[in-house]
């Protein structure tokens, strides 16, 4: 049967593929090592509470959102509109400014619904105020260094996990979940050649989403990663990511 059998002990083919959530999966707890993420009563709740996903329709739309999407457009507009404000005659002194100035660099690049500037408007500001953070943490070694290779492991990790929770709630058959995991993995080896490269991205994802410091929390998913990095029990040490 191939890379796809539903036996129980798994491949190293497959065991690559469900490594894609580890930092999630390390983050809310489980199991590493089975095609469900097995947080039990949990399950539900996460999907519900944290993603508004309720039935089986809304989770496929969620994944496929997810291993959809480029992100290499949001990541040139913040970079256009940090240059803009960095410049001397800039009058971008208020919120108000900031989002106008963004929206005409968006617009250059067709990003013009008010959903996606008010996430681009965030991302920026999640950005800023991260900054130091990701320096410190030897993620980034210039704020104007970013690319969208630098953020896209953080659509990547969120697919694989719900991927492994939808099978949890029975939301997907076995062979759905491997169809996806599949294509969240030919992405990800198309991007980055290590563990290493995608944890980063990862985490660098995660500091433009994520809306305060303590969910940020730069320096705990760094602690997350070492782990995966450096202990026996990690997942990531038992296969490499190609």
């Amino acid at each position: 049967m191939g890379l796809f059998n539903f036996s129980r002990k798994l491949t190293d083919e497959q065991l690559r593929r469900i490594s894609l959530s580890a930092q999630y999966q390390e983050q809310q707890g489980g199991n590493h090592f089975t095609l469900s993420a097995k947080i039990g009563s949990r399950a539900k709740v996460f999907l519900q509470q944290g993603w508004g996903i309720t039935d089986r329709q809304g989770l496929c739309d969620t994944i496929e959102t997810l291993l959809g999407r480029i992100r290499s457009a949001d990541i040139t507009v913040i970079k256009e509109e940090i240059i803009a404000e960095l410049q001397e005659d800039s009058n971008i002194n208020t919120e108000e400014q900031r989002l106008c100035s963004m929206a005409s660099i968006a617009g250059k690049y067709h990003i013009t619904e008010e959903e996606d500037l008010d996430d681009l408007l965030n991302m920026l500001n999640n950005y800023i105020a991260d900054l130091d953070a990701l320096h410190a943490n030897q993620l980034i070694i210039s704020w104007d260094a970013i690319t969208g290779k630098d953020v896209i492991g953080w659509d990547i990790g969120r697919a694989a996990y719900l991927v492994r929770v939808g099978v949890e709630v029975n939301y997907l058959k076995a062979d759905e979940a491997w169809n996806y995991l599949e294509r969240a993995y030919q992405r990800a080896i198309s991007t980055f050649n290590t563990w290493e490269e995608f944890g980063h991205s990862y985490i660098i994802g995660r500091s433009f989403w994520a809306y305060s410091p303590e969910v940020r929390d730069v320096l705990g998913f760094c602690n997350v990663m070492k782990w995966l990095m450096k202990h026996p029990d990690s997942p990531w040490l038992k296969v490499t990511l190609k």
